[in-house]
Order: structure tokens, then sequence, then C-alpha cells
């Protein structure tokens, strides 16, 4: 059952409720009415207010589907009709027969498309008429007489081709190498291939693909070419791959992929060369939903900080309404309306807010998640700096709106009914007279027993679990516990004080044991959790310790006649009103801090080239030769050059983004004199080095 579902099935719930109860007490009902639409300036605020919870929800939901059908996509888009890729351990060149062989097989033939024999390898491309350069490129040879299964290359001018008629020397180019060479159609090219020890292959540009369908196979720079061509630049008469497109289209060719691999492995352990066959699609996927995981957790920790402060608002909204009706009713209530009815006709007026929120919140969310979904393609976009031909998509999903909409009113509905709880408690003479609360009698003590009791269960628990999220939550009721055995003990004030200081220093402590955390998910959760805890005990240590600021501006007023009389009032509204003094400082202290951390996330993606470059304005690569000279010309503009042997390496690499892909990794060799004045930025290193110096 999908999330929309659940969400609409709860909304039906909780409404369908609140309908019969209507339908129950029409009397109440109309009385609710009639406060929604008597003050239509005072409404149209509380609507303001209750749909943060509903936009944010839709934001965050909207931007976790464009990032994983973005994800998703951006997988299809990498292999095109290639499903599965037959290979040879460490890529060796095998026999261009076993294609034929895959493709001639009974077995085989009924489950796929076709089957095409291919070199791939990384390399170095040089446009001789541009002057411009480019390493890490990668070859991709294919068969012309086997590419239609695949698709055609659709050019830049238009035209489609399979590859037949590019002539001896002609390649095609990615649209990404193109325009980092400048390249146009006709340019002569040198191609070397990596780990080959031969020098540059000539080639010319004879078109420039567009990204899409086999022109974007590899989502990264790279020269297409045909078969013949690739093995004279890689010095090989072999292949080292072999693509196979199951039946089925895009998408679907990964279930044609599930069934043809058995078929295919039988033909290979036939043949007995020693091959593999990978489900690269399949893979690609998985691979790319793990990558943006990241995203995911920050974008619903981000929305649960935007409902907590939406929360914090609705309470404040409902004790205002509260206070600015308690005479009329406490009138109600001395004609014979019940705590209860006050309750139930609290539920109906914030049952109509909810529902005009929920509305104008699920469009503010549409809106919000395309902007949230813009921004976060244009921080990859500058964080791969256009190495990855990362397509971002917006999407808008019918059930993602329901669930928007129906979590958004189900969860403000919620909110406004136990701030209901509170503001029922009312003394009918004091109401109508507008007076004070009179003092309360002593509860009965069994209530708080049991809470402090679950709270020291619920602490006892997190403390001794080893995740994170369950020690922030049992800190966090060890502290509360504390407080209230404390309680009677020492003043208001302090027991505020002390109580906020330690739920913010806790939590403080908690994101700091998990900055090096490797899964998002963890982190996230954690961070969101402490945020929320150290920005509302902050707001109690602020809201308790007021009167010291309403002494000081007394104090500041007998230097200043004037500013006395300006501060003092409205500092002693909020010094006598702690509650909602806190409840407001929380909601602009998390509406801060949601502000601070974007800025912060933006800010990281963006390139620092003066700090990252280290004062180094140009690189010049070269895998034809062991030694690049500058030309004479140049010196009088060169300030500095450190040069450095490169080694290339190529094949799978483990990281918490790479996620076991197969790259070019260049590896630099450094001097004891280029150790001790490293030419390169060192941005992180092993816990187990205390320093740069010492790694």
């Amino acid at each position: 059952m999908s999330g929309g579902a659940v969400a609409l099935g709860l909304f039906l719930l909780v409404y369908l409720s609140v309908a019969a109860l209507a339908f129950r007490r029409p009397l109440l009902f109309r009385l609710a009415a009639r406060e929604a639409v008597r003050q239509r300036g005072q409404s149209l605020l509380v609507v303001a207010g209750l749909m943060i919870g509903t936009a944010a929800i839709g934001a965050s939901l909207i931007g976790i589907d464009s990032a994983l059908d973005s994800a998703v996509g951006n997988a299809y888009r990498t292999w095109g009709q290639t499903d599965l890729l037959v290979t040879a351990p460490g890529r060796v060149p095998f026999d261009p027969a076993v294609a034929d062989e895959v493709a001639s097989d009974a077995g085989v033939g009924p489950l796929v498309d076709g089957v095409q024999a291919g070199l791939e390898a990384v390399g170095s491309v040089a446009d001789l008429d541009r002057r411009q350069g480019e390493s890490g490129i990668r070859i991709i040879g294919f068969d012309p007489a086997s590419q239609d299964p695949f698709g055609p290359f659709e050019l830049a001018d238009g035209t489609l081709t399979l590859g037949d008629d590019l002539g001896e020397d002609g390649v095609i180019l990615s649209r990404q190498l193109a325009e980092r060479l400048e390249a146009r159609p006709g340019d002569r090219l040198t191609v070397t291939v990596e780990g080959t020890g031969a020098g540059g292959t000539p080639a010319v540009v004879a078109g420039i693909a567009r990204s899409v369908g086999p022109g974007s196979y590899g989502l990264r720079a790279a020269v297409f070419a045909p078969l013949p061509t690739a093995q004279r630049m890689a010095g090989i008469p072999g292949i080292n791959v072999v693509r196979v497109s199951a039946l089925g289209g895009l998408e679907s060719g990964v279930e044609g992929g599930e069934r043809a691999a058995p078929a295919v492995r039988e033909v290979l352990e036939r043949l007995g060369a020693g091959l593999r066959v990978d489900h690269v699609k399949r893979e690609e996927v998985r691979l790319q939903r793990e990558s943006l995981e990241w995203i995911t957790s920050m974008l619903s920790g981000m929305s649960v900080l935007i409902l907590t402060a939406g929360a914090a608002l609705v309470v404040n909204l409902v004790l205002m309404l509260a206070e600015e009706r308690r005479r009329r009713l406490g009138v109600l209530r001395a004609l014979g309306l019940t705590r209860r009815g006050l309750i139930q006709l609290s539920v109906l007026e914030g049952a109509l807010y909810s529902l005009a929120a929920a509305v104008v919140g699920t469009a503010v969310g549409i809106g919000a998640g395309r902007l949230v979904s813009e921004r976060f393609a244009r921080s990859f976009a500058e964080f791969s700096q256009g190495l990855i031909d990362f397509e971002w998509r917006f999407s808008l999903h019918r059930d993602t709106v329901l669930a928007a909409f129906a979590g958004g009113a189900v969860v403000t509905l919620l909110t406004v009914m136990l701030a209901a709880l509170r503001t029922a408690r009312m003394s009918i003479p004091a109401a109508i007279r507008d007076l004070p609360e009179p003092a309360r009698a002593r509860r009965s003590r069994w209530p708080r027993v049991v809470l402090v009791a679950g709270g020291a269960v619920l602490a006892a628990g997190g403390l001794a679990s080893g995740d994170p999220g369950g020690r922030l939550v049992g800190g966090l009721a060890a502290i509360l516990v504390a407080g209230a055995l404390l309680r009677s003990r020492v003043s208001s004030r302090t027991h505020a004080t002390v109580t906020g200081a330690a739920m913010a220093a806790w939590s403080a402590a908690m994101v700091s044991s998990v900055s090096g955390e490797v899964d998002p998910s963890v982190f996230f959760t954690v961070f969101t959790g402490a945020v929320i805890a150290a920005v509302f005990g902050l707001s109690i240590v602020a809201s308790a310790n007021l009167r010291l600021v309403e002494r000081g501006a007394g104090l500041l007023g007998r230097v200043a006649g004037g500013l006395r009389a300006t501060l003092r009032p409205p500092l002693a509204y909020l010094a006598r009103r702690p509650l909602r003094t806190g409840l407001s400082t929380g909601v602009f202290a998390v509406v801060l801090a949601i502000v601070t951390m974007l800025a912060v996330f933006l800010s990281v993606f963006r390139p620092r080239y003066e700090r990252d470059s280290l004062g180094f304005d140009v690189r010049v690569t070269s895998t034809a030769s062991t030694e690049i000279e500058l030309p004479a010309a140049v010196a009088d503009d060169v300030l500095r050059v450190e040069e450095i042997a490169t080694l290339g390496f190529v094949g799978r690499f483990e990281s918490s983004f790479f996620k076991g892909r197969s790259i070019f990794l260049p590896l630099y060799p450094l001097t004891p004199e280029q150790v001790a004045d490293p030419p390169v930025r060192v941005i992180s290193r092993d816990q187990s080095f205390e320093s740069d110096e010492a790694m």
C-alpha cells in the first residue's frame, strides 16, 4: 500500500469523525463556522500559519520523488538498451567470436533484441585544430553492424547514424567532451588509450552526439568509435565487452535481462572462456538510489524541522485565539457548554481552518518542491563541474500530492486538538470578567509519577542502546526526568535554565558523536532531532530569563528616559507568558536554523577555485609521453611549474559516493619535496593519522 493511500485513509478516518461530530452537534458546528468567517483577517492569518506543515510535507516529498526519479532515470540513460554486459576478469581482451556465439545460440535468441561486440577503454583526446585536450576520457567501441537494436546516434545537426557511415577515421564525440574541447565536426583529433604504451591515433570528428539513446552511454565524456577504429586506438585485435539488449524497452529490459542471463551464462560456460555476465542496468539503478540516500535523508530532516516549527506556530495560534475569545468562551461555559463541548467547538473550527490550510499548503508545497528540485539540480551541476551528464527531473505524483494534503490536514488538526485540551481549562467567572486564572489546586501525583517512571525507563533503554538516535532520545528523557524530580527543590527560573541548557548541551554532544557517520540516514536523523531539542532547549532558557533583560532595560532607562518606557511593557508581556514566548522563540529559531543550514549546504557545493587550486591556473596532461615541455613563448607568463608523474587506475572503486563503480582514477606519486609542500589540497584523511604531515 502506498504512502498516499495510507495518508488518505487516515484523513478520511479523522475527518469523517469530525463530520459525524458536526452532524450530532449542529449548534456547535454553526458556532464554529461563524467564528471562522466572522473575522476574515484573523482567519487568513490562522490559515497562513496552519499551512506551513502541509507545505513542508509537500515540498519534502516532491523533492524526494524528484531525486529518486532523477537517479533511476539517469541509471537507465547510463546504459540505454544495454541490459547485460559480458566481461572477463580485469577487463582483459577476448575473442570477438564470443559475441557471435551468444547471438546465434538458439536459447538466447528468443530472449534478446540484440548482441554486440564492443571495446571500452580510458584515454586522452587532443583536438589539434582547437588546441584543447582532455584526459580520463572513455573510448567506446561499437559494432555498426549490430548497432540497430541499441538505437542510432542522434547528432547535434539532427541526423541519425548507426556508425556505418563514419569512414575509416571518423568518430562521434559526446556532448560533454565536445563542449570541453570546443570541438566542431571535421576537427582533427589524436586519441591515446591508457596503458597501451602506443602513441596517439589520428581521428576526425564526424559528429557530436546528443545526450539521448546511445549518445548518453556512461553519462560521461566519451569518444564513440566503430569497433575497427577503437581496436586500432587500443592496439588490440580483440574485444573486452559484449553488450546484450534483452527483450523489452528502456526500463522493462531489466526484467528481460533477468530472464536472458541464465541462457547467456550457459553459452559462456560451454565456451569455457572464464567470462561473467553482469546485470549492469539493474545494478546501476540500485547504486543510483543509494548514492542519493543523503538527499532523501536531508530533505526528510528538513521537513521534520519545518513541521516542528509549524506545530509550535499552530499551538501559538490556538492559544492566541483562545485568549482573544476568552470572554465569549466563558459566557458559553456559563450558559451550559461543558469543557468537552468547548474542546469539540475548537476541533470543529480547527477542522475548517485545517482543510483550507491543507489546500493552500499543498499548492505552496508544489511550488516549493519545484524550487528545491531546481536548486539541487544546480548544486549537483556545480559539484560535478559538468563531468557527469546528470539530468534532473521534476516529479509530481498523485500519491505524493494526496499524502501531502491528507498528512498536513491531519497533523494540523491533531495539533489543534491537543492545544484545545489546554485552552479549555478555564475559570468561568475569571474568563467572563477577563481576569487572570486563579491558582489551581494541586493535582493528584499519580499521573506525574507514571510519566516520570515511563521517562526513566525510556532514558535507561535509550542510553543503553547502541543506536545514536536511541542515545539522543534517552539522554533527553534522562534530562527531563531529572528536571521533574528537582522541580520542587529549586526556583522555576533555575529549573528551566538548567533543563534547557542541558538539552542543548546533550544535543551538541550527540551531533559531534555522529559527525563522522557514513550512513546519511543515521546522521540526519540524529542531526534533526538534536537541532529541534537544542532550539527549544535554548528557547526555554531565553523565555525563563527574560526578567533579567527586563531589569536590564530598566537600568538603561535611567540613562535614556524614553528607552525604559519603550522596552519594559513588551518585555513584561513576554516575561509573564513564558509558554507563548518559548513557542514563538522556538518557531523563529527553527526557521533561522533551517535558513542557516541551507546556506551552508549550498556553499559546500560551490567550487572554491582559489582554495582548491593552491594557486595553480592551468593543468597540462599527456598520456602520449612521459614528459611535458612547455613552449618557450609562455615562459614569461609562468610563475610556477609543478611536474607530477601520473599513473592511471581503471577498475572498480569502493567509496561512499562511487559505490563500486568502474572508473578512471589518476594516481599521483609525489617526490619527498612535494610531500613537504603538496601541490594538491588534502580535504580529508584517514583517522589513524593525526595530521597532514603524519599522513
